[in-house]
């Protein structure tokens, strides 16, 4: 079985870039040691530092404009995807989904948010110096959390910015007017 790992290092290999691994250990919350990140399984290079989590394939710039780029791009949404999967979205008894909910929100959420604020740091987007995919479902998923904990961003205001440049590209304006209107 290929793991993102793997599929991280092969793409740093064939490029004859020099990287270390940094290992997760799965628990609650999961644990990475030997790693800048310090919150995920990654990769560092003298370049960038890049998660190991699960990768995606999307065409265009929107997805990186350079290997590297693509690769953080698929570590912060990856990094996000774990994260509101952790969500029991499905679960029938409310009183356990709404004390995971809580959890998740209170306790795991701000370390989350911190580590993206700090990646983003003076930067206008997530990865480059132009929108990717990254920014668009931080945009996505952070509509989703302020839904459950409205003052979840009050402290991030980093991530907020970024947010409303996202919400301001015409075309992503045009559609949320006119999208479907749905519970979340």
């Amino acid at each position: 079985m290929v793991t993102s790992r793997e599929t991280a290092s092969l793409t740093l290999g064939i490029q004859m870039l020099e990287y270390s691994n940094a290992q997760v250990s799965w628990g609650y919350p999961p644990q990475c040691h030997n790693s800048r990140a310090g919150f995920l399984g990654s990769v560092d290079t003298d370049l960038a530092l890049l998660s190991t989590s699960d990768s995606r394939d999307t065409p265009s710039d929107l997805a990186g404009k350079t290997a590297i780029e693509q690769c953080q791009v698929d570590a912060i949404v990856d990094t996000l995807n774990d994260f509101m999967s952790s969500f029991p979205w499905t679960e029938k008894n409310q009183e356990v989904k709404s004390h995971v909910f809580n959890e998740l929100l209170t306790r795991e959420a701000p370390h989350l948010l911190q580590d993206l604020e700090t990646y983003l740091g003076d930067k206008e987007w997530l990865i480059g110096n132009s929108v990717t995919w990254a920014d668009f479902y931080w945009d996505i998923c952070s509509t989703t959390l302020l839904v459950f904990k409205p003052d979840l961003l009050d402290s991030h205001l980093r991530l907020v910015t970024l947010r409303k440049k996202v919400q301001a590209i015409p075309r992503i304006a045009a559609w949320v007017q006119r999208r479907p209107q749905t519970k979340l």
